[in-house]
């Protein structure tokens, strides 16, 4: 069931799709997530004008958006009807993903963002609208589990090294 849910989770909010908007690139988001990327856009460029494109934050591709914004792209319905079956299903099981979600952090940036990536240039946590339109556009970026699982590697190491020095001290003090 997590692998599915993986597949049924915007890659903004990190929930579930909410009324999933189906990209040119194939890639979905939520409505509110790609409204929350336009405002973003917006306020970054200072600018009152609509914003007429912005990237998918999956593959970065350009996405173009007609006179009518975001109601110009196409609702996902099929991953609309898919997500509901999914939580019909899940509600009965003891393992439901609203159960088993982990807490997550609110970004310092944008308060009502969680923090889903990983900074390599700053090594700090931030969130995809800071990927997308922040500071940390041009920077590398990693998936935080990647990062959990390199720094869980090196702390078992220095354990394991402390553990074997205080060993090898104990064995040459008696």
């Amino acid at each position: 069931m997590d692998t599915l849910e993986s597949e049924l989770t915007c890659p903004i909010c990190l929930e579930l799709f909410e009324d999933p908007l189906l990209l040119p690139c194939a890639h979905s988001l939520c409505f509110n997530c790609a409204h929350r990327i336009l405002v973003s856009h917006r306020s970054s460029s200072n600018e009152s004008k609509p914003v007429s494109a912005f990237q998918c934050p999956t593959c970065r591709y350009a996405i173009a958006l007609d006179p009518q914004g975001l109601d110009g792209l196409k609702r996902n319905v099929t991953l609309q009807n898919i997500i509901e079956r999914f939580q019909k299903a899940s509600l009965s099981g003891p393992n439901s993903p609203s159960e088993t979600r982990r807490a997550r952090l609110a970004c310092p940036e944008h308060a009502e963002e969680k923090v889903n990536m990983y900074c390599v240039t700053d090594e700090q946590l931030i969130c995809s609208l800071c990927k997308l339109v922040g500071h940390h556009r041009e920077h590398q970026v990693a998936a935080l589990g990647e990062r959990f699982d390199k720094l869980k590697v090196r702390q078992t190491g220095e354990i394991q090294e402390k553990s074997n020095t205080n060993c090898h001290y104990n064995l040459n003090k008696t």
